[in-house]
């Protein structure tokens, strides 16, 4: 049985434009990275002991105001504090967003990590 061919990008006709616009993305990538807004109350490295007796540092992201709000876990293991970070150039992102081919646009705030949800958003 003959397996189907993979597509390979860089040997179909338009390589050239492809590899052009690969470049551009990895040297800008489509994204847009926004302020936090300055009502966000953030705790960072809140201690939060677990049954076994390990201590694990989290975020505590809280809107405005006091009234409850449910929660939103997010458990991921590309580190809670490497987010975007402002530079004489504009925002670093991290190396993936750089990488990945984004299939359009995306918005996210300064407090977003790699796959994780966007606190702001939230």
């Amino acid at each position: 049985m003959k397996s189907a061919a993979i597509d390979v990008p860089w040997r179909r006709q338009g390589r050239g434009s492809y590899a052009r616009h690969r470049l551009a993305a990895f040297l800008r990538p489509p994204v847009t990275v926004v302020p936090a807004p300055a009502d966000l109350r953030v705790e960072r490295d809140v201690e939060v002991p677990m049954k076994d007796g390990v201590i694990l540092r989290v975020n505590v992201y809280r809107p405005a105001g006091d009234e409850p709000v449910p929660v939103i876990l997010s458990a991921h293991p590309y580190g809670k504090d490497n987010h975007p970070h402002r530079t004489r150039r504009g925002w670093s992102l991290n190396i993936q967003y750089r990488i990945m081919n984004q299939p359009a646009p995306i918005e996210i705030s300064s407090e977003t990590g790699w796959e994780a949800p966007d606190p702001v958003w939230w």
